[in-house]
């Protein structure tokens, strides 16, 4: 059975998204996921919704 898992994913990538997305299911999680990649698109999800985890590329530029 997956660990249901909300997962908010701040990726200008989105191959890189769905690779990570992709090993967390290869891990046990069944993920609840939106990928990210602007300040205010990431401040408008962490207001609509709780997360579990976040996972974050800390090189994008506009961040």
């Amino acid at each position: 059975m997956s660990i249901p898992l909300r997962v908010l994913i701040v990726e200008d990538s989105k191959g890189d998204a769905n690779l990570m997305v992709q090993e967390l299911r290869h891990s046990g999680y069944d993920p609840e996921f939106k990928r990210v990649y602007a300040p205010k698109a990431f401040s408008a999800a962490l207001a609509r919704q709780t997360w579990d985890v976040i996972i974050a590329n800390y090189l994008l530029p506009h961040f």
